[in-house]
Parts: structure tokens; sequence; C-alpha cells
């Protein structure tokens, strides 16, 4: 009976300690905000999020240009959009404008979000001016080349990260709980530990994967998936040292598990008389 109520335990705990390494994960990266802040820089140079920009700012150049101009001068408006990422200023505009899209998505904040103006405006211009001359003298002095993101676009999670900010403490406690139960009152010690280090190693290396190849993936999807992905991608390296030291703690839970039934099976002994004992169970029979 404790064997199964052990078993039980300990698969509850295991739950509970996956949704709080996930929730811890979430937590320390899409949820911090001064590190998505100081990833900003990083994020700017990510491949996808670059395309989506050059995409926006290309749009706000050519919609100032009557139909066939747009059409026309759509390549060059490219051309100057991409060097306009370059700018510093666009970059300071960028970095606060992510900010904004933070707020929004984890804190609720409505409205759509506007990247600084005039700092957008002067760096598309000077762009233009530098790599594209022909369109700058063809887009209208008093047109304001800006860079807008419509709020539908941008999910409002609001009502679930403050849930998710609090997990990481509460499923942790009912895991130690739970676990360290299921141990105390199982029969077979070296079997519940040797399952906590499966689930620690493995846990950890999909920590590791998790950090390196969901990021991959929805850069490939590309859009806001792809923009999704290089946030994650720049924020996760707060993961890395966690997923580490679990994997080493697992590693360790199954080399010492290991070690100590190679010992006591080095300690059985079969006598002269052909009879064996155990000493793990003190039992004597013939063989």
């Amino acid at each position: 009976m404790h064997r199964v109520t052990a078993g039980f335990l300990m698969t509850m705990g295991l739950i509970a300690a996956t949704i709080a390494l996930v929730s811890f994960s979430v937590s320390h990266t899409l949820l911090e905000r001064d590190r998505v802040h100081s990833a900003s820089a990083e994020i700017l140079k990510a491949a996808p999020v670059q395309s989506l920009l050059t995409d926006k700012l290309t749009e706000s150049v050519t919609s100032t240009l009557r139909a066939g101009p747009a059409i026309t001068f759509e390549p060059e408006a490219r051309t100057a959009a991409r060097a306009a990422l370059a700018d510093p200023a666009f970059q300071a505009a960028f970095s606060q404008g992510l900010l904004a899209i933070y707020d929004r998505v984890v804190d609720g904040k409505p409205g759509p979000v506007v990247f600084d103006a005039t700092a957008v405006n002067d760096s598309v211009r000077a762009a233009l001016t530098r790599t594209e001359p022909q369109l700058a003298q063809a887009v209208p002095a008093n047109a304001t080349l800006d860079l807008t993101v419509d709020a539908s676009a941008i999910p409002d999670l609001s009502m679930w990260t403050g849930f998710v900010r609090g997990l990481p403490i509460e499923a942790g406690i009912v895991a130690v709980v739970l676990i360290g139960a299921a141990i105390a009152i199982d029969e077979h010690k070296r079997a519940a530990i040797a399952r906590l280090g499966w689930w620690l190693a493995v846990a950890g290396a999909l920590e590791l994967l998790g950090a390196w190849a969901l990021p991959w993936v929805l850069e490939q999807v590309g859009g806001g998936a792809g923009a999704a992905g290089s946030v994650i991608r720049s924020t996760s390296s707060a993961l890395v040292m966690p997923a580490v030291v679990m994997i080493v703690a697992g590693a360790g839970c199954l080399l010492g598990t290991y070690t100590h039934r190679q010992a006591h099976r080095q300690k059985d002994t079969v006598s002269p008389l052909g009879q064996f004992t155990s000493t793990r169970t003190g039992t004597t029979w013939k063989v």
C-alpha cells in the first residue's frame, strides 16, 4: 500500500514540479520587463523582426505616394527602410516601442503601439536622402513617416501573466512537499530517487532545447510568430544555468543510486555450502 501511495505522491509531485519549471521559464524571460528592454538591440538584429519592420516602413513610405509611383518606388522604399533600421535614433525608438508592446501584452495597456514618431520620421527621411535621393524628393515634405502597430495584432495576456508569475513558488512548494513525502514513505527509496533523477535530467535537457529550438521554429514561421521567437531567443539566457544545474543534479541522483545498487550487490555472498545470503534483507536460502 505504501508503494502505491508513494508512487501516486511522486507522480503528483513531478507534475507540480513541471508546472513550476514552465512558469519559472516564462516568468524569467518574457515577463521580465528589464530583460526584454536590455535585449532590444539583439531583438532588432533578428531577421524576422527586421523583415517585419522593413515591411511596415516600406508601407509607410509608399502610402505617401500616388498609386503609380508607389508601385514603381517600392524596391527603393524597401532599401531605404532597411537602412533606417541601423540609425541610432530609430534603434532608440524601437527600444521604447518594444516596451509599449510589452505593456500591451503583459499589462493589458489599451490603444495602438506608436513608436517615437519624430525619431522614426527623421531616420527614414535621412535614409531616403542617403540611399534613394530620387524617392526622397517624391515623398511629400509634409508627410509623416511613422511606425504604428495595430493593437488588435497584439494579444492581451494580462489576465494570465499575474497568475503565471505566482506559480513557480506555489507549485514549487507543493512539488517539494509531495516528492519529499513520496521518498519518505517509499519502501524502495533508491527507485524513488532514481525516478526524481530521471525527471531532473530530462526536464533540464528539455529546458535547454526549448530555449534554443522553440525560438528557431517560430523564426522559421516568420511574421509576428517569428518576432516572438526572436524575443524568446534574446531573453532565454536566464534559463541556461538552471537547466544545467538540473541536468547535473539529475545525473548525480542517477549515479548515486547506481553506485549504491552496485555496492550492495558486491556485498551479497554465496557460502561454500551452497547457501546464498543477502546483506540487504538478511535472508539466506539454498542455491
